[in-house]
């Protein structure tokens, strides 16, 4: 809160910023201190759509009266036009993140609309979406030409997140399966494609693990595998199962080229040929880059 401007960010979430700031110290707020487990303000959270020009701001706070945010949710929403949602999450565990086990709408709606390529996208608080929504376009039709769906394929979509790629590829094939672990990023998943009236993507809420696991008991049998874990990558039983359900393709979108490395070693020692890498700049000024990348089955 000592910063007056974020040159990464645009000048209305640096005037929201600046007005929280205020508002926050004019009610003498208290910020919440590690150490002691005690305080009010945590984390604010501003999610700003650029194609949609929509806006949400959460605050992730420990537990407390929250009358004031609800003050400071109708400010915002009378002050600044494209905030669409004001939210509270409540986190009371030591632990340092910006998400909570409760909810609250302050003002407006739980979701701020994004849209990316021909869809539309319901983003909450605590769903996972890509940061850059043009770059996401990109990077969405680039897996789906690297996968190469025809009319009467399924394919598996693992670490699914809200459907990003999954649809693109719902476009081209008989039917997209995408597996996601956060039961409410499944939740926007299921409620995006609704609004987007896709009828042949499902979603299943289960370690990317554990679904493997399953498919290969159930023998199922996918065209292509599309990956796209977080940054730590692979479970090592994950690499394990696609290696035994081995589907003709593995398209693997990577945020991070040192986990990459890794799992491209262990799946091209045993099963697969790497046949096209192509890097993609999400996150323009700074040293972060995505990957989306081509396995072939040998």
């Amino acid at each position: 809160f000592d910063l007056e401007a974020c040159y990464l960010q645009s000048e209305t979430s640096n005037q929201v910023v600046n007005r929280i700031k205020s508002f926050c110290r004019e009610k003498s707020l208290s910020v919440y201190d590690l150490r002691q487990h005690a305080g009010f303000l945590r984390f604010l959270v501003i999610k700003e759509a650029k194609n949609s020009g929509e806006v949400m701001v959460n605050f992730v706070t420990h537990q407390g009266d929250g009358s004031a945010l609800r003050i400071l949710a109708k400010e915002l929403m009378n002050s600044f036009p494209s905030i669409n949602s004001v939210v509270r999450n409540i986190n009371t565990k030591r632990a340092q993140i910006a998400v909570g086990e409760m909810e609250e709408v302050l003002a407006g709606r739980n979701y701020i609309l994004e849209k990316v390529g021909p869809f539309q996208f319901q983003i909450s608080a605590n769903s996972f979406f890509q940061s850059n929504s043009q770059q996401a376009e990109k990077l969405c039709l680039l897996a789906t030409e690297f996968a190469q769906p025809q009319p009467d394929q399924v394919i598996l979509d693992l670490y699914s997140g809200t459907g990003t790629i999954s649809f693109f590829l719902a476009q081209r094939t008989k039917q997209v399966i995408g597996v996601e672990s956060n039961s409410q990023t499944v939740k926007s998943a299921r409620d995006n494609a609704r609004f987007n009236n896709i009828t042949n993507c499902s979603f299943v809420c289960s370690e990317a693990k554990d679904y493997l696991a399953l498919a290969i008991l159930r023998n199922e049998k996918f065209a292509a595998v599309v990956v796209d874990p977080p940054r730590s990558g692979l479970h090592p039983r994950v690499v394990d199962h696609l290696i035994k359900l081995s589907p003709p393709k593995v398209i693997y979108v990577s945020c991070n080229p040192t986990t990459l490395a890794r799992d491209l070693k262990m799946l091209c020692e045993k099963a697969y040929d790497l046949e096209l890498v192509q890097p993609v700049d999400m996150f323009p000024h700074t040293y972060h880059i995505e990957a989306v990348c081509k396995l072939v089955r040998k």
